[in-house]
């Protein structure tokens, strides 16, 4: 991502008045980029940023919770079947706080 209009980033996108407002632009590394906006700055996405974005936007598509992992735990739960293993647990819960930790 670049923020024109500031001194970050060292390129550079020139003024086409030719071009649609949104439509992709050509940088000076020759990389298609897209403007969004309508304040006095400009933010510039690159092709990495967007296909980040994309692949965000998939990721927030899947469901928070595991239904099918869920019903089957309290099936088996419920019938009394479900071995709860404390050791496999704890290691569970010290990876997942490890996890957290470094992200």
């Amino acid at each position: 991502m670049e923020i024109q209009g500031s001194s970050i980033g060292p390129r550079l996108i020139t003024e086409n008045r030719d071009t649609a407002p949104g439509a992709p632009r050509q940088a000076d590394t020759g990389k298609a980029e897209t403007e969004r906006g309508t304040g006095g700055g400009r933010v510039v996405l690159s092709d990495k940023a967007r296909q980040m974005a994309a692949m965000r936007a998939e990721v927030d598509k899947a469901p928070d919770v595991r239904t099918g992992l869920v019903a089957d735990l309290s099936q088996r739960i419920a019938a009394g079947t479900y071995d709860v293993r404390g050791r496999l647990v704890a290691e569970a819960m010290v990876r997942q706080a490890a996890f957290e930790a470094v992200a």
